[in-house]
């Protein structure tokens, strides 16, 4: 982050005066600083970053625990194969 999105208080511009600054104002916005906008003295919008996408959830080790259960012979080798190769 550089020194803009440390500050807690977010910046302020007004509209004519973002215009001019967009392209600046837009990837300080990306890096997480808050910036509002003014019109005529009074607060009009605020330019802030997207939050970054969650990453899809993994189920626990042990999550299904009790929800379904192997039958005692799970892992032998079944029968009649034999033939196939």
């Amino acid at each position: 982050m550089n020194e803009h999105a440390k500050s807690a208080k977010p910046v302020t511009y007004s509209v004519t005066e973002a215009r001019a600054r967009l392209s600046e104002l837009l990837a300080r916005a990306a890096k997480g600083e808050d910036i509002h906008l003014t019109r005529n003295g009074k607060p009009y919008a605020r330019i802030s970053g997207e939050a970054p996408p969650e990453k899809p959830r993994r189920p626990k080790v042990g999550a299904f625990e009790g929800q379904f259960s192997l039958p005692d012979n799970w892992d032998e080798i079944p029968t009649g194969f034999e033939t196939l190769t």
